[in-house]
């Protein structure tokens, strides 16, 4: 068995690890807003961004994604079924 301070060390080294990096959920965040601002644009496709995103993020699902940007802005359907993320339309906490 390991020591106690051991195990301490441990995970307080991967709690600074994630301070450094931030979550998946925050690149994501991170990534739509700066896209949006980059573009100039407060309508963003879903799936278009999802295809951006992906590159900078490592080991991320769709399903993941939509769920976090679903939680951060509002998203719309259109008549052609293509859903749109509202950038001008922020919910949740991360916009307080």
């Amino acid at each position: 068995m390991e020591p106690l301070q051991d195990l301490y060390d441990e995970f307080k080294k991967e709690m600074l690890q994630c301070q450094r990096t931030g979550t998946k959920a925050d690149k994501i965040r991170h990534t739509v807003s700066n896209l949006s601002d980059y573009l100039g644009d407060r309508r963003l496709c879903l799936d278009a961004v999802f295809d951006i995103v992906q590159q900078r993020v490592d080991g991320l699902c769709k399903g993941y994604f939509t769920s976090v940007v679903r939680n951060t802005w509002t998203t719309e359907k259109d008549d052609n079924g293509v859903e749109w993320i509202r950038t001008d339309r922020p919910k949740g906490r991360w916009h307080k």
